[in-house]
């Protein structure tokens, strides 16, 4: 055999393994979607979140699909904060009337169309399943998707039945969004980020659960929420400034991205194995460290330990030693980060007081607010009356002898309104609820770093369980969970 032909041969095996490498290898597919079900319910938060997020993929090498509110239709879709060089002038000129017949704030807010770049359609719940279904049935054994969510959720005594909120009013329960991974080919792996409202309930996509929602036997769907399925998440305002953002999403991606949305540098490495690559658990993990916020996050593979965990073996948990894995590093690390000392039952001890603290705090401070609220609202019902007895048109908003009280005697109006000694009493008392609303969600976030070193001493007990009680099956559905969480973009 002469050295051309083997040369040839060899050129040919090259080309059939690099076939065979790539067919095993598979491909990237990300989806991101995000906006709300109506314009006034889509804060301009999720818009930014939506871009930078969209960045980060980009530079990352990933070409999302970016479904966004109405798709690319020129309506305003996104509500929004007036910008000083938008007339907030006339904005803060018109805070007297809206703090009596509105909602104080309310004249601040504007409505734009969105500038998230190439968008591809609208979220509407039916146009939407229909692509992910068409898209969902071209996938090829080894391939692998990634589904971001940015947006709202809805809460039902079902959970199963959560929803995203998605334009027109439109939703797509959790259920509904199972029925849709169906139609996947089972070897395609299928990872997800939900930050919203109630989106514990989406964890059931992940088919190791023990609660056998679906075949056990694989684990090629794994991901994570904001919170449990019960529970609020932090987000969606009109703010403009990005260091007002503390949800799930700013330290979720920062730590992808190795940088916070800022610019700034991270708390610390998020690449916890030292490998170089950050993998999505490990942004789950530096999000849980670093979160100050009311979300209290969970992955798939915590969602099983907690399932798995057999009714009697509660009971059997060592209150003295906090273990020393994954778990019992966050149990460390977040009290560190928040101040409280100490090791097993003495940690506890010092959290349980603390807790119970922050909640009388919150108990006080919620009962002067229902005080607060209720004489605030007497004095506001009182200027309203006096208000519309002088100006009836008031009363009657989008007609047009309401455009012409606003053409022409609204300087009187606002005047008036400034001569009243009990409208100072009530933009004071307003300005203080606003305050103490701020304190009250200080007083909560600081509950759920608590509440989130708690759970993570249950995660590093239960897990030690799992090696001792443990069946080969259980062993290997949650590494196969673990695995499909643990691993980059």
């Amino acid at each position: 055999m002469n050295f051309a032909y083997m040369l040839q041969i060899n050129k040919i095996l090259i080309v059939v393994f690099c076939l065979f490498s790539s067919a095993v290898q598979g491909k990237d597919y990300t989806f991101l979607v995000g906006g709300g079900d109506k314009p006034s319910n889509s804060q301009v938060q999720i818009e930014l979140n939506v871009k930078w997020i969209e960045g980060i993929l980009q530079d990352s090498g990933h070409t999302p699909r970016v479904f966004f509110t109405d798709g690319q239709a020129p309506g305003p879709d996104v509500l929004t904060r007036i910008r000083p060089e938008d007339d907030e002038a006339a904005a803060a000129a018109l805070e007297p009337l809206t703090r009596i017949m509105g909602e104080y704030g309310d004249n601040y807010l504007t409505f734009r169309n969105s500038e998230v770049p190439n968008v591809e359609a609208s979220t509407d719940a039916t146009k939407l399943s229909a692509i992910l279904k068409e898209a969902f049935a071209s996938m090829q054994p080894g391939d692998r998707i990634f589904f971001i969510y940015q947006g709202h959720g809805t809460w039902e005594s079902d959970s199963s039945n959560n929803a995203l909120m998605l334009w027109n009013h439109t939703r797509l329960s959790a259920v509904e969004f199972q029925e849709l991974l169906d139609t996947l080919d089972p070897e395609v792996q299928f990872r997800f980020f939900f930050p919203q409202c109630f989106s514990g309930a989406f964890l059931r996509l992940a088919d190791a659960s023990p609660l056998a929602y679906k075949d056990s036997t694989q684990a090629a769907q794994c991901g994570f929420t904001a919170v449990s399925a019960t529970k609020t998440s932090e987000g969606c305002t009109v703010s403009l400034k990005a260091d007002d953002f503390r949800d799930y999403s700013t330290y979720f991606f920062a730590a992808l991205d190795g940088k916070t949305r800022l610019g700034k540098p991270l708390n610390g490495s998020a690449d916890e194995n030292g490998d170089g690559a950050i993998s999505l658990h490990e942004a789950h993990m530096y999000s849980l460290d670093n979160a100050y916020s009311t979300d209290l996050s969970r992955s798939t593979s915590e969602d099983f330990l907690e399932q798995w965990q057999p009714w009697y073996l509660k009971w059997k948990a060592d209150m003295r030693d906090i273990p020393d894995n994954l778990f019992g590093k966050r149990v460390r690390r977040i009290a560190a980060i928040n101040g409280y000392t100490g090791d097993g039952s003495a940690l506890k001890k010092r959290l349980f007081k603390q807790r119970k603290q922050y909640t009388e705090e919150v108990a006080s401070l919620d009962a002067k607010q229902t005080d607060l609220e209720a004489r605030q609202s007497k004095l506001r019902e009182g200027l309203k009356t006096r208000l519309l007895n002088l100006w009836p048109e008031l009363m009657l908003p989008y007609t047009a002898a309401y455009k012409a009280l606003m053409d022409s005697q609204l300087d009187a109006v606002l005047e008036w309104i400034d001569t009243q000694e009990d409208y100072h009493q009530l933009a004071a008392m307003q300005d203080k609820n606003m305050s103490r609303m701020k304190d009250m969600l200080d007083l909560q976030r600081k509950i759920i770093q608590i509440d989130k070193i708690f759970r993570m001493i249950r995660l590093s007990r239960i897990l030690e369980q799992l090696k001792v009680y443990g069946s080969d099956e259980d062993l290997a559905a949650y590494q196969r969970l673990f695995s499909c969480e643990d691993s980059p973009l």
